[in-house]
Order: C-alpha cells, then structure tokens, then sequence
C-alpha cells in the first residue's frame, strides 16, 4: 500500500548518542549520503569530480564523512560509470564545523539532491535525537507515529524534514 512504501522510505536521522559524536577537523563540514530515488540504479557520488560513494544501491547511506568547508560539485552517475553519464550535476555548499544529510531524492526521470543539517550537539543522557525527512518519491505527505500512535511528525511534505526532538531512550 501507499501507506507502508511511505512508511518505509521517511529517513529518520539521528540516534541515541552515547559518545562523543563524530566532528569534522578545524575548517571541515561533515556530510552523510543516502540513495533515497527508488526507482535508480546503485550510482557513484562523485565530490569535485573524484567518485568519493560507490554502488550505493537504494535506501543506503554512508557513514558521516569529513570534507573542506565550501562549495562542491556534487555529481551522482551509474555504478561503475563515467561522470559523463550524470544523472544529476549539482552544487552544494557546506559550512565549517557543520554536518549534512545529503539525500538523492525523487525518481530518475526528476532526480534531485537535497540538503538537511544534522544536529550533532550532544543530547541530554538517556535520550537520543531524531528527525524525520519525507523522500516519498510520490510526494505523498507523511504523519509519522510511534508504535502507541503518538504523533512525531505530521504534514510533512515531500523534501521536507521535521525538526530534530529528544526522546527517551
């Protein structure tokens, strides 16, 4: 239905955060990657022309990576195939001491990149932080609810993400 291929394409970003997350060096922006267009082949994301993510299938993302602060051709193409053979060709920009979910979104015929921020300070103890990114590729808005029905997020539209919240652990 519907409802469960929405269900099971929202990102939710975040997590319990028991250590010291993951920082950028002085002068770096971090950046995790998610192949969110379910129709596209495993591509490669190319940064500055260097293929950086290789045959990232759908619904896979990366680990939170360190790259300069700035502006980055951000390039995604077929596994295994030359940046010739973009399927997007775009920019993003990054700022020092920042991280960034970075997400193909849509279907090929209109795939796009979105940027969110991550919110990495740290988290009152026994909690964890999460937020929750709507990449229906059928620009369905999204309620979002806990196994008890309480609401986490509603009327979230396509390419829109939820602020991040504290729960309990």
């Amino acid at each position: 239905s519907a409802t469960s291929t929405n269900r099971a394409i929202a990102l939710c970003t975040g997590g319990l955060l028991v250590a010291a997350p993951a920082r950028a060096q002085s002068g770096d922006a971090m950046i995790r990657v998610v192949n969110a267009s379910p129709d596209a082949p495993a591509v490669d994301v190319w940064i500055d022309g260097k293929a950086t993510f290789t045959g990232m299938k759908f619904d896979t993302t990366t680990a939170l990576t360190s790259i300069p602060a700035g502006s980055h051709t951000f390039t995604i193409v077929p596994a295994k195939q030359d940046i010739s053979t973009a399927l997007v060709d775009t920019t993003i920009d990054v700022a020092a001491g920042q991280a960034y979910e970075v997400a193909a979104v849509g279907l090929v015929a209109a795939l796009d990149v979105k940027i969110f921020p991550i919110d990495l300070s740290p988290v009152t103890s026994g909690n964890y932080r999460m937020s929750f990114i709507n990449v229906a590729a059928d620009g369905t808005e999204l309620d979002i609810a806990d196994h008890d029905g309480n609401a986490l997020a509603s009327g979230l539209g396509f390419g829109d993400a939820s602020d991040p919240q504290e729960y309990a652990a």
